[in-house]
């Protein structure tokens, strides 16, 4: 484990995090992040939730000048579509080698009872190294009354820098490194399924896989598209474990109105790169093989599990919320 110091690249290669709890403290931290880069020319970008965006746009003495605004829901759909839109984003802002791009912005808390946190700590973990010499400082804001304490203790993990209106900005004390979070991750306890699966396969063939996951998600609130992007990914990580893990392999399937979730079950060791499905999968057009990565860009939460008795993938697809 080590320190924010250690990890505290050129100017424009930050990445930290703040707490609040009243819109008086986001205004405290957001107001001078923002108004400073402003003032200094580089380019600012705003990717809050509508009422967050709000309070710190009121206090801005110029208002929106020399700021971006991005929909937040646009920026962060899925942890993996997010990297590259950041990515993508700071490129397109950056006028030079040696311009710092800032971005306000606030990771998704879990959106529904149940949901995990799993896949944006992950993400926030991996995007310290994902975003190393783009010039980006990346301030990431969390609310304290909507936090979960699990949230709490892991942006202390995954963000070098903590900042607050009294103290500043500091190593946190707490960071660890991209490879050993990710590598304890993949071992966190989840709580135990409530449920009995709808449905248990045993090392069966990936179209029998994808016919039952379209069997099932047929009977839910799902549209037609979640439904065939859950198919497609089921199938890839069930053809990956009868290819890289250990037999044998296990489909589950859980359903209700609004949801599908698929676990994969292989009894093999897990990948050798923890930060698997969050990076582009270097394989050929056509080839087959995209997995995890895959996976994570087609489904609503994708969550890992590596234990004693083997590597656990599960996908869930949800749809919308009814209005």
């Amino acid at each position: 484990m080590g320190t924010g110091a250690d990890v505290d690249l050129e100017r424009g290669d930050r990445h930290d995090a703040a707490v609040y709890a009243s819109d008086d403290q986001l205004r405290a931290v957001a107001v001078p992040f923002v108004a400073d880069g402003v003032g200094a020319g580089e380019p600012v970008v705003l990717a809050l939730p509508p009422a967050e965006s709000e309070v710190v746009l009121g206090s801005l003495p110029g208002g929106l000048d020399g700021v971006t605004l991005v929909p937040h829901g646009e920026l962060y759909q899925r942890p993996a579509l997010s990297l590259l839109a950041l990515q993508r984003l700071v490129a397109d802002l950056r006028a030079d080698a040696a311009a710092t791009v800032r971005v306000l912005a606030a990771t998704p808390l879990p959106p529904v009872d149940g949901a995990s946190w799993q896949p944006w700590a992950r993400f926030e973990s991996h995007l310290t190294s994902a975003l190393a010499g783009t010039g980006a400082w990346l301030l990431c804001v969390f609310d304290r009354r909507q936090a979960s304490a699990e949230v709490l203790t892991d942006l202390e993990r995954t963000h070098p820098h903590l900042v607050d209106a009294a103290a500043g900005r500091r190593p946190s004390p707490n960071y660890e490194d991209r490879e050993a979070f990710l590598r304890a991750d993949l071992q966190r306890d989840r709580p135990p399924d409530a449920v009995a699966p709808d449905v248990t396969l045993t090392d069966a063939a990936p179209i029998e896989v994808r016919r039952e996951v379209a069997r099932v998600a047929g009977h839910t609130r799902l549209d037609l598209d979640d439904r065939h992007d859950l198919v497609t990914a089921a199938s890839e990580v069930t053809t990956n474990a009868a290819l890289h893990g250990q037999a044998p392999v296990e489909v589950r399937i859980w359903s209700d109105v609004d949801s599908v979730t698929v676990e994969v079950h292989d009894h093999g060791p897990g990948p050798d790169d923890p930060g698997v499905g969050l990076t582009w999968a270097q394989r050929a057009p056509g080839a087959g093989g995209m997995g995890l990565w895959l996976a994570h860009r087609l489904c609503s939460e994708v969550t890992m599990r590596v234990a004693p008795d083997g590597f656990r993938v599960r996908l869930t697809a949800r749809a919308p919320s009814p209005i």
